[in-house]
């Protein structure tokens, strides 16, 4: 019975053993200033949170910069001619709201507070009277109908409540649009104009540096196939 009680003794003291030396293992594997411990109390010189570097953002703007590439070349705004029409329109439409177009160099919004650009004018069509306006002030448009007639007429309907006619050309050069080349216009059901922009190319087709027939040879026989084209552009 001794002997029994004896070897009970000596198995529960080395277990007794074990466990504090287990105990004290584990605790030393714990260092408090360990990377986990230290994202569980977060200091000063460590956010808790994952904030980008603004150099971050500028380095990658500066590194994925879009050249500019529209080579055009149109007359400026502030040339004396249009200035010079500019002044004498507005002696006879004091007050009018002019705003000129940065690369054509065309009226690109024109409008007289409280009166209409032109007369009542029942007996012509809606485009005849633009035209007509066009042409009494071609110093202003820096062009005549002429370019209007070239274009394409891509919009005209009316609004029903008080008959305003809307109007919208779309400039084209050997059928193709270009880009952002418009003229818009509103008229009044008794055919008086209240306002017009345009934003066409006085000479557009100049701009292009080519010959009617380098145009059409380019059209007929274009150098960059049809998928090639569509791959650049993508």
């Amino acid at each position: 019975m001794f002997r029994f009680r004896n070897s009970t003794w000596a198995a529960a003291s080395a277990l007794a053993v074990l466990l504090l030396l287990s105990s004290v293992f584990f605790f030393k594997t714990i260092d408090p200033n360990s990377s986990a411990h230290s994202e569980q109390t977060p200091t000063q010189s460590q956010p808790t949170s994952k904030t980008a570097s603004p150099s971050k953002f500028v380095g990658l703007a500066n590194r994925f910069k879009v050249t500019e590439i529209d080579a055009r070349q149109f007359p400026k705004s502030s040339s004396p001619t249009s200035e010079s029409a500019r002044l004498s329109f507005l002696q006879d439409f004091p007050g009018a709201e002019i705003a000129v177009d940065s690369l054509a160099g065309t009226p690109s919004h024109l409008q007289s507070l409280g009166r209409f650009l032109t007369p009542k004018s029942p007996n012509l069509s809606k485009p005849e009277i633009i035209a007509s306006f066009i042409d009494a002030h071609p110093d202003l448009f820096l062009h005549d109908s002429s370019l209007l007639q070239q274009s394409k007429l891509t919009r005209q309907d009316v609004t029903q409540h008080n008959g305003l006619s809307t109007l919208v050309w779309q400039q084209e050069i050997d059928s193709i649009p270009v880009f952002e080349a418009t003229l818009k216009a509103n008229v009044t059901r008794e055919g008086e104009l209240v306002q017009i922009g345009s934003h066409l190319i006085p000479s557009g087709a100049d701009g292009t540096h080519l010959s009617p027939d380098q145009r059409r040879n380019l059209l007929t026989s274009p150098p960059i196939a049809l998928l090639s084209a569509v791959e650049r552009a993508a």
